[in-house]
């Protein structure tokens, strides 16, 4: 299963804004939710407390989406979520 939760507030296409659950412990992302899917179809994405992600100029898919608390997503108008 893979899994990624926000790091910092930023745009959803930057890796550097998540990090990926690698089975122990969370890690530094080497890519965004949606931009692969390392054989799986359904990745779990949470936005922490107080996180707020942006997409824009990209369509993301993202089956299985978490927002805690104070985070936020905005889609732009240039950008996709389904």
């Amino acid at each position: 299963l893979l899994q990624y939760r926000s790091k910092q507030t930023g745009s959803w296409t930057t890796a550097a804004n998540w990090e990926q659950y690698n089975g122990s412990s969370w890690v530094a992302a080497t890519s965004y939710p949606g931009e692969i899917s390392n054989g799986c179809s359904n990745p779990w994405v949470t936005i922490q407390t107080s996180h707020l992600m942006e997409i824009s100029n990209a369509t993301i898919s993202i089956p299985n989406l978490e927002i805690k608390n104070t985070g936020k997503l905005t889609v732009k108008a240039s950008g996709k979520i389904h």
